[in-house]
């Protein structure tokens, strides 16, 4: 049988191999020395073993956040491949560089385990860049870091959280000028983001248009209320859940039809749109059927915090789902612990 290119795995391949030994020989260990400085500032020695454990534990939280950048930038296939191969080749060079010292098989067993182990604990952090505060991923890395050698101490913990931050900006520069590009040309019109009304804008961040499907459920939804009268003050308020309530519904049918990725991109509109968490949460429950579980306990984490400070208005209750917050407040919690 004939073998058939495929373009898009071969352009995240050749991706991976890259930034692969970039974070083993380049990234990681710069990081590390520059953690080192900053304690020998503060008169605080670290040890060469810890040094190494350093090295591998800031591989697998570069790892991370090479993930969830890329999370943003490619669908859940895509994605999946091209972190598959990323960490099998990370994890390949440091077999190699430690096969004197230990036995092959066994030391990819123990960076499997440690780097499932810290998806895990990544994952329900949020991830809100220069939030610094406990419970944000770059705060708890940085806690992480300094805790390993030393006592707490709030200046050095800001250094190396800034330190953090930076690997992250330089992800996002690779992806954006590598990944993203490629991916954009080499998946075709059914596969891209621009089917979905996603783009990137001059800052990198994530932004999107309503696709023609979407403006067409939407603008159905507003037929409904043309001979109604909204008071000007709540308007915009009424005109925003109104289209989250559009796009939940147009999700729903994608869903119903076992069209999950689009389901699941214009659910992450409508809880972008609206103040309501239910629609956030509808998100994470789609995630989670879908198996994106690291996805899934993200936006449980995101639900649970808006609920934290959220007051219905009577806007809401117009547009209420039928959905039970506190119970869905229980399940997001069970998919979290899960």
């Amino acid at each position: 049988m004939e073998h058939k290119h495929d373009p898009d795995k071969d352009s995240l391949l050749s991706v991976a191999k890259i930034i692969a030994p970039a974070l083993v020989g380049k990234l990681a260990p710069m990081n590390v020395k520059h953690y080192v400085g900053l304690f020998k500032t503060f008169e605080v020695e670290v040890s060469d073993k810890i040094e190494a454990e350093l090295q591998l534990e800031e591989l697998i939280f570069s790892l991370h956040l090479l993930g969830r950048l890329a999370h943003s930038r490619l669908m859940p296939e895509k994605r999946d491949y091209f972190m598959d191969v990323a960490v099998f080749e990370a994890r390949e060079i440091l077999s190699r560089k430690f096969e004197n010292v230990i036995q092959g098989t066994s030391f990819c067993d123990s960076f499997d385990t440690l780097y499932n182990s810290r998806q895990e604990q990544y994952a329900s952090y949020r991830f809100s860049a220069g939030d610094s505060s406990q419970g944000d991923l770059f705060w708890e890395h940085a806690n992480s870091v300094v805790c390993r050698v030393t006592t707490v101490n709030a200046l050095l913990h800001t250094m190396v959280e800034r330190s953090s931050l930076q690997t992250c900006k330089f992800l996002v520069e690779f992806l954006d000028c590598n990944l993203v590009s490629d991916a954009r040309v080499s998946a075709g019109q059914d596969r891209s983001f621009e089917k979905h009304g996603l783009y990137h804008d001059e800052t990198g961040a994530l932004r999107f248009d309503l696709t023609l499907e979407e403006q067409s459920e939407v603008k159905a939804c507003f037929e409904i209320f043309k001979d109604y009268s909204i008071k000007n003050e709540v308007f915009d308020d009424f005109s925003r859940e109104l289209t989250a309530f559009a796009l939940s519904r147009l999700a729903d049918r994608y869903f119903e039809n076992s069209q999950t990725q689009e389901a699941i991109y214009t659910a992450s509109k409508a809880a972008s749109i609206s103040h309501c968490p239910i629609y956030t949460f509808d998100l994470a429950a789609l995630f989670e059927t879908s198996g994106e579980r690291a996805s899934a306990r993200i936006s449980c984490r995101n639900f649970l915090e808006m609920l934290g400070t959220y007051t219905p208005c009577e806007i809401d209750k117009l547009f209420n789902k039928g959905l039970d917050l506190k119970h869905a407040a229980e399940i997001a919690h069970q998919i979290i612990d899960s």
